[in-house]
């Protein structure tokens, strides 16, 4: 319980001074929640986004809401000249039937689709932060599950909603605020199933049906997340282990059967879904392929134990091994802080002072390079190294603490790699971050665990602050950059990173743009130009050196540069065909 002082005031009778105020009434908190992720989201440029995967998302959402069918087909300008799409400007753009598709899930999208078919990227942004709306109130929910108090339920939705990376996430055409709502949800009813949360008095306890809830939850945002497999087999396993007993088995049974069969639901109804919009469940054959690729070992383990740590604990996307000391740090200081918390000030005070010193790291870091991603779930829910620490005792919460930790592992080995350091606080395990934060608010009751948990949950509101920063500079110097590059003279950009392209979200449908990332794409390239009678054409690349490619028949009447981000700029060679 971080926070125990509140003013009496006048109050109906048998309510506590907290159930008196405004905040502590979920639907109020959640309206205004709400109200405050629309009036942030509001700040950013609806023409740039947090990731590029995001610019896909918002291009599908333009061509389905433009579209005679809604179909999240992007179509393809150069399809005559290139129909393998090896040009394509989107990367991860497949060909699905006859559509060009750069998504890999639809729920989201036609939820969002009529709201941005009204307003707009702005008025969509309503779905996300709903999903982290409902994310914090899961949060609220599972405060009461653990046994804590309804300071401490108000305290971790605000925390959730308002400190935590699902602020940030609550902002951007993305699911991960929903599958992270989900989740939780899902982990909530898996401790009533497991009969380890309190009894409530409003409610017959029905434990195949909560299990059958978490399956539906879990089933639900795997169709919008990958992990989300990860933590309902986890959460599966916890909860038959939970609820095994020799002698009584048909319980377990019952439980574990009802959750997978709500689940297997949930992921053959979103595959109906993919096939009748598609014609092809894609999404069950992108999550096989990943799965196969894990297994098989096709990437290092040492590339996957460095994308951990950066994910895990990472403060900036240094990928050095300094970057990687100061994460570990990061770690270790949070959890013998953890330990230690309810010692007196005195044990606490050399820990204190680690910890200040790699802040001041990260200012520096900072201060020095600006604003860029802090891509560690405890570098940006500091309150889960604490959650690390005094997360094993007692039944419920220990339960919630060895799903959160022995998910992370697997999602580490299954997940994507090569795009660990552009994300924000570890966006394959927000789920764990989560569970370890309202594990370590329920956990802080002495005077001294008190006044840390209250310094920890500081640390991550600043972070959380920058975040907003990072995101408003990004979208607002993205879309600068894309809106001068849609208005150049060229008749053809050539991209030569399909991932900066794809920032560009609607104007690369809008536009004759094409990806050309090789010397053998450029080739091809050339020859797509010229079965189209282009006779002139800017070449994109992100300013890393000082040469400029050379294009064999054409040649090189100016060049260009334009800021991206920071400190980034992109560089625009115009190329007209030799006579």
């Amino acid at each position: 319980m971080l926070d125990t002082t509140v003013t009496d005031r006048v109050r109906p009778p048998g309510r506590t001074a907290h159930e008196a105020r405004w905040y502590a009434r979920p639907l109020v908190s959640a309206l205004v929640l709400t109200a405050i992720l629309m009036v942030i989201g509001q700040l950013l440029d609806p023409g740039g986004y947090l990731s590029t995967d995001v610019g896909g998302k918002v291009a599908t959402l333009e061509a389905m809401s433009n579209g005679p069918t809604a179909s999240p087909d992007l179509g393809y300008w150069a399809e005559s000249a290139d129909p393998d799409g090896s040009l394509f400007p989107m990367y991860s753009t497949q060909e699905v039937g006859e559509a060009w598709v750069n998504v890999t899930t639809l729920p989201m999208l036609y939820l969002a689709l009529p709201l941005y078919g009204l307003g707009g990227v702005r008025l969509a942004l309503l779905i996300p932060a709903l999903g982290t709306v409902l994310a914090a109130l899961a949060a609220r929910a599972l405060v009461s599950r653990l046994g804590g108090d309804l300071s401490q339920g108000v305290l971790a939705f605000w925390m959730v909603g308002l400190a935590s990376p699902a602020t940030i996430y609550g902002l951007s055409i993305w699911e991960h605020s929903l599958s992270l709502a989900l989740m939780a949800w899902g982990v909530v009813a898996a401790l009533d199933a497991a009969g380890l949360a309190p009894p409530r008095s409003d409610a017959v306890r029905t434990e195949w049906r909560s299990a059958a809830f978490a399956g539906l939850a879990f089933g639900l945002a795997a169709s919008m997340r990958q992990e989300a497999l990860v933590y309902g087999f986890v959460t599966g396993l916890a909860l038959l282990g939970a609820t095994f007993r020799p002698g009584r088995v048909y319980p377990a049974l019952r439980n574990g059967a009802a959750m997978a069969v709500a689940a297997v639901s949930m992921l053959a109804l979103n595959a109906a879904l993919e096939v009748a919009v598609l014609g092809s469940a894609f999404r069950s054959g992108r999550s096989a392929s990943t799965a196969a690729a894990a297994g098989s070992g096709s990437v290092g383990l040492a590339v996957r134990a460095k994308e951990a740590v950066l994910t895990g604990a990472g403060m900036s996307t240094a990928e050095s091994a300094a970057g990687y000391l100061v994460a570990l740090g990061l770690v270790v200081l949070l959890w013998l802080l953890g330990r230690r918390a309810d010692d007196a000030p005195d044990a606490t005070r050399p820990i204190l002072v680690g910890l200040a010193i790699l802040l001041g790291l990260k200012a520096i870091d900072t201060a020095v390079d600006g604003l860029n991603f802090v891509p560690g779930l405890i570098a940006a829910t500091p309150l889960a190294g604490l959650g690390l620490a005094r997360g094993w005792a007692g039944g419920a919460r220990r339960f919630v603490t060895l799903i959160a930790v022995a998910a992370m592992p697997l999602v580490w080995m299954t997940q994507f790699t090569g795009g660990a350091g552009p994300q924000w606080g570890g966006r394959y395990i927000l789920t764990s971050g989560l569970l370890l934060a309202v594990v370590a608010i329920v956990s802080l009751k002495s005077e001294s665990a008190i006044r840390i948990g209250r310094l920890v949950l500081a640390g991550g509101l600043v972070v959380t602050m920058l975040g907003l920063a990072w995101s408003i500079e990004r979208s607002s110097s993205f879309a600068r950059a894309f809106s001068d590059l849609a208005g150049r003279d060229e008749p053809v950009l050539v991209f030569e990173d399909p991932f900066i392209a794809r920032e560009g979200g609607p104007k690369v449908i809008e536009q004759n743009w094409l990806a050309a990332p090789s010397a053998e794409h450029r080739d091809i390239a050339l020859t797509v130009l010229d079965s189209m009678d282009v006779d002139q054409f800017g070449y994109v690349e992100v300013l890393r050196k000082t040469n400029v490619v050379d294009f064999s028949g054409w040649t090189l009447v100016g060049v260009e540069e334009i800021s991206l981000v920071g400190s980034d700029r992109l560089r625009i060679s115009t190329w007209e065909r030799t006579s």
